[in-house]
């Protein structure tokens, strides 16, 4: 055999064992950053950690969206999440969970997640004895919003008019 005859018969071989060599590859390469979880990427929790309460000086003050705070409705504070974003709140230990719209900027403390108007934090359970909670906060679904979530407003001429039924609010 010459020297060429021999390259031909081990060029299979080389190519069978590169092209296997790179599946293995590809496949490793391709799970990594996948969640390990039965969960969905949509169902993984944006964060965990401790929820507070707002305190009920804050009442009435303004917050960082320009709302006024009110504890009746189901609002919080996050450092990051967007303004009049929708986020579902889930108390880690009662399962018990509530969709609040975040006005607010906060809490700075560290391992605080989110602070809760105190609506949103009876509706976790958290009563007057739990003033903090292990919460996992997950993006609301498509649709989902507060139950108190704040009519959507227009001003015209000064006036605010509530968009859903024409009525001025005075």
């Amino acid at each position: 055999m010459d020297l060429h005859s021999n390259m031909r018969s081990s060029l299979p071989v080389t190519s069978r064992y590169l092209s296997t060599t790179l599946c293995w590859v590809l496949l490793l390469v391709s799970t990594i950053g996948t969640p390990t979880s039965a969960q969905s990427p949509a169902e993984q929790p944006l964060e965990t950690g401790l929820a507070i309460v707002y305190s009920a000086d804050l009442e009435g003050r303004m917050t960082a969206s320009g709302d006024r705070y009110a504890a009746a409705l189901f609002t919080a504070a996050h450092r990051t999440l967007p303004m009049n974003s929708a986020v579902r709140v889930v108390h880690n230990e009662t399962g018990a969970s509530v969709i609040v719209t975040i006005n607010d900027r906060g809490p700075f403390a560290a391992g605080r997640v989110i602070e809760l108007s105190h609506a949103a934090a009876e509706a976790l359970g958290m009563g007057r004895d739990q003033a903090q909670a292990h919460v996992s906060l997950y993006r609301a679904a498509a649709g989902e919003t507060s139950p108190n979530a704040v009519e959507p407003m227009t001003t015209v001429v000064g006036t605010p008019i509530n968009t859903r039924t024409n009525d001025t609010t005075t």
